[in-house]
């Protein structure tokens, strides 16, 4: 990756790490401005009903989901902690069926954001060949400058032709 932005500047490979390792830490260094959750009452009953309209499930603040971004060196998965909500494996009743369907709806939402997110900044599913302490600032970075550009309005980049489906979200309600 290096090698490639350093022939396209028409810089040396070292004056690209350089200029790399600056750009993504100055980037990074905004995310407590573009990456966050409400911190008001208002702001959280916000979210808790725009979560709601997705799939008329109650009480929830957001949908996490997870996406794998290809790294030279190995990344770890995530716990299960006791209060995130997960589908049930076996649904017997009426509201455990509606539970797993406002689940399953509402977590669609932040895959849908992912798949737009990675077409916006390939490189995450291309993969990187740098350091995990680059790699995590990359992502960190190019999640700032989504959010940036979904706050502007920018155009949602194409679907690839066979990814199928309809209306995708640009960002978290």
């Amino acid at each position: 990756m290096m090698r490639a932005v350093g022939d396209f500047a028409g810089v040396s490979h070292a004056s690209a790490c350089v200029i790399i390792i600056r750009v993504t830490r100055s980037i990074v260094s905004l995310r407590q401005i573009y990456i966050r959750f409400p911190e008001t009452e208002d702001g959280i009953r916000e979210l808790k009903c725009c979560v709601h309209t997705i799939a008329r499930f109650p009480k929830v603040v957001g949908a996490f989901d997870c996406t794998h971004v290809k790294i030279q060196s190995p990344d770890g998965g995530y716990e299960v902690r006791s209060y995130l909500l997960t589908p049930l494996a076996a649904p017997t009743t009426v509201a455990e069926q509606l539970y797993n369907e406002s689940q399953i709806q509402t977590r669609n939402v932040a895959e849908c954001i992912y798949g737009v997110w990675k077409r916006r900044f390939p490189i995450l599913s291309l993969g990187m060949r740098v350091h995990v302490q680059l790699a995590q600032n990359i992502i960190l970075a190019t999640a700032v400058l989504h959010n940036i550009a979904c706050q502007n309005r920018e155009d949602v980049p194409p679907q690839d032709p066979e990814d199928l489906g309809g209306g995708v979200p640009q960002h978290a309600p």
